[in-house]
């Protein structure tokens, strides 16, 4: 069964440009959630930090949110510190106290904010290799499909020309030349100028080397055969090439 390679390479090129479109919508994604500002961070309740802000806007409100805590932190223990009566302390304590859980959760967010960066960009820098290879892939993709166009028409081509002027008729014409007028009176002529066995001779050894040359060019066959099988499932776009080139 004979493989179209033009139509064998747009194939594989159709599908490199998917690939390549959905690694480029990945790669957007991914730094869209690395890099995306919300207009109003400052209305999105804590809880919904990790969802409702990009990676890099997170980490920064959790960095702003947890060193104003504890700014507040120093100013409650400065109070503290400046109270005479230890019963006055009790309001300051719990502020405190409330001071330090809200830290507690702030380091937790902090934390998951680092961790959706360090993810964040580890993913885009692989989309971003990836696509560039994608790209790279897509490229030679696409000179596969104009090679195998190219070599399509040129097989067009030479198609169209078995059936025009001079090759449409020339089976036809070599067969009136061999059994022409002509072609008998040049071996009657050789009859009269090489002697019978000389000439008895040469046909043998001609029959001879035609038989070496047939057995040759069925050797070559089954070897392009053979070659043509392998390549077509393994490079089907360079079997054309090396076929060629085992039939020169």
């Amino acid at each position: 069964m004979t493989t179209d390679l033009h139509a064998r390479a747009a194939d594989q090129e159709a599908l490199h440009r998917a690939a390549a479109a959905d690694i480029t919508q990945a790669l957007a994604a991914a730094r869209d959630e690395l890099a995306r500002r919300h207009t109003t961070p400052g209305s999105v309740a804590r809880s919904d930090w990790g969802t409702a802000l990009g990676a890099v806007e997170h980490r920064e409100l959790a960095v702003a949110a947890l060193d104003e805590v504890r700014a507040q932190q120093v100013a409650v223990r400065a109070a503290i510190a400046a109270i005479a009566n230890p019963a006055d302390a009790d309001t300051h304590e719990t502020q405190l106290r409330t001071l330090m859980v809200d830290e507690a959760d702030l380091r937790v967010q902090l934390r998951h904010a680092k961790e959706r960066v360090a993810a964040g960009e580890a993913e885009v820098a692989a989309l971003a290799t990836l696509a560039a290879r994608a790209e790279a892939e897509l490229a030679a993709a696409a000179d596969r499909t104009a090679w195998g166009e190219e070599h399509h028409e040129r097989g067009d081509d030479l198609r169209d020309a078995l059936t025009a002027p001079p090759l449409d008729t020339i089976v036809a014409d070599a067969n009136a030349v061999s059994g022409g007028a002509e072609m008998a009176a040049a071996n009657d002529r050789l009859d009269e100028l090489v002697p019978t066995e000389l000439r008895t001779r040469a046909e043998e050894r001609a029959g001879e080397a035609q038989v070496v040359l047939d057995r040759a060019r069925e050797n070559l066959a089954r070897i392009a055969d053979h070659a043509a099988t392998l390549d077509t499932a393994e490079a089907p776009l360079q079997a054309g090439e090396r076929i060629g080139a085992a039939e020169a």
